[in-house]
């Protein structure tokens, strides 16, 4: 159902984006992914569960234990992360096609991988894998072929089913490892990710990168992303003078102390304060959360950031409503 201040629904709306025509709003994006299950009386277990719902617990889920070690990286099997052998990629799948056959003529339906670095950090570790970037190149670059070519079949079983495609690597971030472990590391394996996106008809897969990125703003950029999501530690306006003739930018309210913590007040005024950085980048831009919005988020809070949002992104936009300096 469209809200009673749009005239178009997402998906038109994206359309009419893609072709240069006219639109309502600008869009909006909001990183709602561990409050989602309470509003529809879930747990988060509960959501990931399966297709539908099941179990019972609260916690995100973590890494106790990591299940290889760099001096052992034959254990590695990508037929058992495979669509057709893991449960939870499954899952993830059919909930898509769902999405998609129920709400697909209003709402598009997305798939968000981790990235090549992070999943490599959650398979040995971060301080090892780390360490490794230094005693241990060649075995990095073993490991990191075969995640990226994991998240490469992964992503084409989604493509298929009609998804859109992004990429979160927050152990990739500016805050974790030097431009130059990035170049070397990093940078070569989300080409070639993009590169099969672009080969099997994803035209515009979104990259989000945790912390500061200023240090490798350039370099993300380099990846072929065409779509880059903020953190709030980045300046937007920064980002836009640097990359926005390259790259469609998504931020950057501050998840933590504006969503989860702040004011009403304090949400308007950092709404207001992105658009006033980034509406004009000239590759477009879209209002979103520095990061993922955090569990016990007060759904008070999204509400206002959509209905701020709303006002700063009517077409056509009026830039004298958000301009003035704080």
């Amino acid at each position: 159902m469209v809200h009673k201040d749009d005239q178009m629904t997402p998906k038109q709306r994206s359309a009419a984006l893609a072709k240069g025509q006219a639109v309502d709003r600008m869009p909006i994006a909001l990183f709602y992914g561990s409050p989602a299950p309470g509003l529809m009386g879930w747990s988060r277990t509960q959501a990931y569960g399966d297709a539908e719902v099941s179990d019972d617990h609260y916690n995100p889920p973590a890494i106790i234990r990591h299940p290889v070690s760099l001096d052992d990286l034959s254990v590695l099997d990508a037929d058992r992360l495979s669509v057709k052998n893991d449960k939870a990629l499954a899952i993830c799948l059919e909930a898509a096609k769902r999405i998609l056959d129920r709400l697909g003529g209003e709402v598009g339906c997305g798939m968000e991988l981790t990235g090549p670095l992070t999943c490599a950090a959650g398979l040995v570790g971060t301080e090892a894998l780390l360490k490794a970037m230094l005693r241990q190149p060649e075995k990095v670059h073993q490991l990191m072929t075969f995640v990226n070519d994991v998240n490469i079949e992964t992503a084409r079983a989604f493509v298929a089913a009609g998804c859109g495609l992004s990429v979160s690597d927050p152990i990739a971030s500016g805050t974790v490892i030097s431009p130059r472990l990035f170049r070397k590391f990093v940078q070569p394996y989300h080409q070639k990710f993009v590169a099969a996106c672009h080969a099997m008809g994803e035209s515009d897969p979104g990259i989000h990168i945790c912390g500061d990125t200023s240090p490798i703003l350039e370099d993300i950029a380099d990846c072929g992303y065409r779509t880059v999501s903020i953190d709030n530690k980045v300046d937007l306006a920064d980002a836009k003078r640097r990359i926005g003739d390259r790259a469609f930018l998504l931020g950057n309210v501050d998840p933590v102390n504006v969503f989860f913590n702040g004011t009403e007040d304090e949400m308007r005024r950092a709404i207001r304060r992105c658009y006033r950085k980034a509406w004009d980048n000239p590759c477009g831009f879209m209002l979103a959360p520095g990061c993922g919005t955090a569990y016990g988020t007060p759904v008070e809070n999204a509400l206002i950031y959509m209905d701020e949002a709303r006002k700063c992104a009517r077409y056509p936009v009026d830039p004298t409503y958000f301009m003035e300096e704080e």
